[in-house]
């Protein structure tokens, strides 16, 4: 099985209205119903009517994706069984009644039918994920490029959860208590700009973080003044090296959200960051989903 991604989005909540067919049972009082109620059958309407409500849980981070598509096959390998247990019977029935031999029939092949498009859908998950994670590779092989010339104690750049974060220490951009962009933080945004223009299909989150020292200035209150006037000054930058000003959004975390401790210098170093996080866009996933 090829490589699947991380997860995605995120991002947004979906509903999936049940399909008729979950609803659809034999009736009781046909003529061949003891026979289909067997729990071997009761279990397989069970697992039909179950994948109804798989898309809720299918809206989880994109980095669940992968472990959502491997449940799903497993899931289409169960019910392959029950189908070949199900063509069993209606050989051996095939002596039986023409009534009850026609209704079989009937089921096997809507049975069929139905297996054959999950198929068709856990397939065009399955390349739809490659596709996903070959497209964050290429950008994350392109950021590294781009930005060769700073080193780590200056940014980082490294994928998680099915998303790219290019991590920026302050030191790079501003300087203490400042959200103006230093010479050669303008010059790494410039350069990643550069990138992101030829990857129109990422949405863009910067993000400003702080540490907990309380800062109150003239200008900042505290620490979420701080890290939201630098969230947007690289906003700003950016939207001048021509990023589409719709893929992009800043805010401020404050203090809140820290990666170290805040008990040492370099902790606190650490801490005082701004994060660009590009997020894919997922809608075709999650449109064959829904």
């Amino acid at each position: 099985m090829k490589k699947l991604i991380y997860s995605a989005l995120l991002l947004t909540a979906v509903s999936c209205a049940p399909h008729k067919v979950c609803d659809t049972t034999v009736k009781e009082d046909s003529k061949y119903a003891k026979m289909l109620y067997t729990p071997r059958y009761k279990e397989a309407l069970h697992e039909r009517d179950s994948l109804c409500t798989q898309s809720k849980e299918l809206m989880q981070d994109t980095s669940s994706l992968g472990k959502i598509l491997r449940s799903e096959k497993q899931k289409l390998a169960k019910e392959l069984k029950d189908h070949a247990d199900l063509k069993k019977l209606y050989e051996n029935l095939e002596k039986s009644s023409g009534a009850q031999l026609s209704q079989m029939n009937e089921d096997l092949t809507r049975k069929q039918t139905e297996l054959e498009e999950k198929q068709k859908k856990v397939d065009q998950l399955e390349k739809l994920l490659s596709e996903h994670q070959a497209m964050l590779d290429n950008l994350f092989s392109s950021i590294k490029r781009a930005l060769v010339d700073f080193s780590p104690s200056e940014l980082t750049v490294e994928m998680k959860n099915g998303k790219l974060y290019v991590s920026l220490l302050d030191k790079l951009l501003f300087k203490s208590g400042s959200a103006d962009v230093e010479e050669r933080g303008v010059e790494a945004l410039n350069k990643l700009s550069s990138v992101l223009n030829g990857h129109s299909n990422f949405e863009i989150l910067v993000e400003g973080h702080t540490d907990n020292l309380p800062i109150k200035t003239a200008v900042y209150r505290d620490n979420w003044d701080l890290s939201t006037y630098r969230a947007a000054s690289v906003v700003r930058l950016m939207i001048q090296s021509k990023v589409e000003i719709g893929r992009l959004t800043a805010a401020g975390k404050g203090e809140f959200h820290p990666i170290a401790g805040n008990d040492s210098p370099e902790g606190r170093s650490k801490n005082r960051r701004t994060e660009i996080i590009l997020v894919p866009d997922l809608s075709a996933i999650m449109n064959l989903i829904k």
